[in-house]
């Protein structure tokens, strides 16, 4: 089983040197006298480690691949996401942020039992466990597959690596550990951004000037396309709608993200946080940006640099060549086969078959690209351009970057699914397995938390089925943060809704995200989008119908002393 095949002893020793320092800085933390100290610090953290901790738990390697991929293959369409963190931040700020740091809860859904009843409460925990439970796993699967191109490790060795090693930093280390390693963490994500775009722009004639004419040359250069047709992949409207509903369920629903703030000392820290969180954003996201604009130009220049990547994608997924027909027939005709005869024997034998396609793609290097695209595996280039493209040191920082992007949305998921079943499910429903005492209380907390990791690092190994990383991501989140960010809405800003319409509208808005997700050719964007429409109408609607507004007295319990506008 190869290990670090690919990669030099310098870019070894900083893969491995990151792994240890994460392990020993987990262990820093180990000392925690009760469970409000393992899972949310005490309640004391500052707005560093809040606003960083935020920010990391969303982005992973998913991002680290997907939006150089998307900038590569479609354009800046996807420059527009960024819209959806400005406009939610407002939102986020003034509403959703005092309605939870005010609460003194455990977790958003404790919330929603005080609004509604035990019954909502019960389903939004089920279905933030399942959401976050499948992204982690996605998660791990994506920065697994990245890191294992670049290295040459095997990919399950990887997968058992990254699992185990953030599982141990976050069952020792709890809260503070998660959210101290996500900012050094982030540091790593950020100068490896940079280190890679240098590097491809470096390789581009020209230079900086270079990259962007080369860019527009290949008519990328475009940031919007406002059709009204719910198939295109990127359409401004799929991106200004369904990314602002998908943003606002993270940090309005998404225990991951609530933890955070439960964890502030404050709620002025905690919207301090939130700002550093969105600056964050504004600075990371046009930066993995200006790298796939940098990649598709490098490419261009460079077209034949690129020949390796489909060759090496198609010999590790040969299922894929049918998904290619001409590109069958012409490896097919090279070996005077017909189509159905060279499937029936070359793809089978690993060594040929990388063999034919290293050359065909060396004497047309031009359709590298167009293969690549035509599986929708543009997520494949940023790896395989740090591989080859970049200087040693540099390859195992970036492979560091990976580990740590997704480390941070690891370990961050796995702490907050961990407090969701021992407050909302354990403490609510099965009161009886509640440990007797503090000190077995956190212990079990940790066995929880060990538990979880192993099960997302197994869960990890099979994900891939759901196609790539885009679209895995927005299937996991879309079917069921659309219906969780309903419940919370028609929660805070309606005293008229009712525990039963909303429980069942929130099953509805589920259904039909899930029926969107794998019944349609709709853009994944909108996944999140249908389902928070489906639940949000359906369960006030429901509520109008069947009784009047819930009296002030009992909304006045639910809210705290959060504040809001009613309907």
């Amino acid at each position: 089983m190869p290990v670090l095949e690919h990669l030099s002893w310098i870019d070894g020793t900083v893969v491995v040197a990151y792994m240890l320092g994460m392990l020993i800085l987990g262990t820093a933390f180990a000392r925690q006298s009760s469970v409000t100290e393992f899972l949310l610090a005490n309640r004391g953290m500052g707005w560093l480690p809040v606003g960083v901790s935020v920010m990391a738990t969303l982005f992973s390697a998913n991002s680290f691949v997907f939006y150089p991929g998307e900038a590569y293959r479609t354009g800046l369409y996807v420059s527009v996401i960024v819209v959806a963190t400005v406009v939610s931040a407002p939102i986020v700020m003034t509403w959703f942020i005092p309605y939870f740091v005010r609460s003194g809860s455990f977790t958003a859904y404790e919330m929603l039992e005080r609004r509604f009843d035990l019954r909502v409460r019960t389903l939004a925990a089920v279905l933030f466990v399942v959401l976050r439970t499948g992204w982690m796993a996605a998660a791990t699967f994506s920065c697994s597959l990245a890191c294992s191109v670049i290295s040459g490790t095997d990919l399950y060795l990887t997968i058992i690596v990254l699992g185990v090693v953030t599982t141990l930093y976050t069952s020792i280390g709890g809260m503070k550990a998660v959210m101290w390693t996500d900012v050094a963490q982030f540091t790593v994500f950020v100068v490896a951004i940079l280190g890679a775009a240098v590097v491809a722009i470096g390789g581009v004639p020209d230079g900086w000037s270079g990259t962007w004419s080369t860019y527009a040359a290949a008519d990328k250069l475009h940031f919007f396309d406002f059709r009204l047709d719910l198939s295109i992949r990127m359409g401004t409207w799929a991106l200004l709608i369904g990314q602002l509903v998908e943003t606002l369920s993270a940090y309005g629903a998404d225990q991951s993200l609530v933890q955070r703030y439960l964890s502030a000392s404050s709620v002025r820290v905690c919207r301090e946080a939130f700002v550093a969180n969105v600056v964050g954003v504004l600075v990371v996201v046009p930066g993995l940006l200006i790298l796939g604009v940098a990649l598709a130009s490098f490419y261009r220049a460079n077209p034949e640099k690129l020949a390796g990547a489909p060759a090496e994608y198609f010999a590790r997924v040969p299922g894929d060549l049918e998904k290619v027909p001409d590109l069958v027939a012409t490896l097919a005709a090279r070996q005077a086969m017909t189509p159905e005869q060279w499937l029936a024997r070359v793809p089978s034998d690993r060594r040929r078959l990388l063999a034919e396609l290293n050359s065909l793609y060396a004497d047309c290097p031009e359709r590298a690209e167009k293969d690549l695209f035509q599986v929708n595996r543009q997520d494949e280039v940023m790896p395989f351009f740090v591989r080859r493209q970049m200087p040693r040191g540099l390859i195992g920082l970036v492979v560091a970057a990976l580990l740590a992007a997704t480390m941070s949305s690891i370990s961050g998921g796995i702490h907050s699914i961990s407090t969701c079943i021992m407050t909302d499910l354990r403490n609510r429903i099965f009161r009886s397995g509640r440990p007797a005492d503090p000190a077995s209380d956190l212990t079990f907390a940790r066995t929880l938390v060990f538990a979880l990791g192993l099960t997302a690092t197994v869960l990890a190994c099979f994900v891939n089925r759901l196609g790539p990383i885009f679209d895995m991501t927005k299937k996991l989140n879309g079917a069921f943060s659309g219906p969780l960010l309903a419940m919370f809405v028609l929660a805070i800003f309606s005293r008229r809704t009712r525990a039963l319409p909303v429980l069942l509208a929130a099953l509805l808005g589920t259904g039909v995200a899930l029926y969107l997700t794998y019944f349609t050719k709709i853009s994944p964007l909108w996944f999140c989008a249908f389902g928070f429409a489906v639940a949000w109408t359906l369960g006030l609607a429901g509520s109008v119908l069947t009784g009047p507004p819930v009296p002030e007295a009992a909304e006045a319990t639910a809210r705290g002393s959060a504040g809001g506008p009613r309907t």
